[in-house]
């Protein structure tokens, strides 16, 4: 098994922040809520937020459409029971 990279999934994160920032900021405020829990305490960061970082990018490495990220990031913090109520949606 490989050892995770905590440098490349920082970097995605920043990207991924940076990239809906305007198109979906409900992803962009996800990312970058992730990524200050990462640098503040890295075990506090579970595998279903690395998976929905993985499910952000299509099989060439580039995001999705803002839409389906958006939906995404809903349906993983649904999961986590964290309330999604007021949450800005297009």
């Amino acid at each position: 098994m490989k050892p995770c990279n905590i440098e490349l999934i920082l970097d995605a994160l920043q990207k991924c922040a940076i990239h809906f920032e305007k198109t979906s900021p409900v992803v962009s405020n996800w990312a970058d809520e992730i990524y200050q829990q990462i640098q503040e305490d890295l075990y506090r960061v579970d595998l279903g937020d690395m998976r929905t970082l993985n499910l952000l990018l299509d099989d060439a490495g580039n995001f999705i459409h803002p839409n389906y990220a958006q939906n995404i990031v809903y349906k993983h913090l649904e999961m986590q029971r964290k309330d999604t109520t007021g949450m800005m949606s297009f």
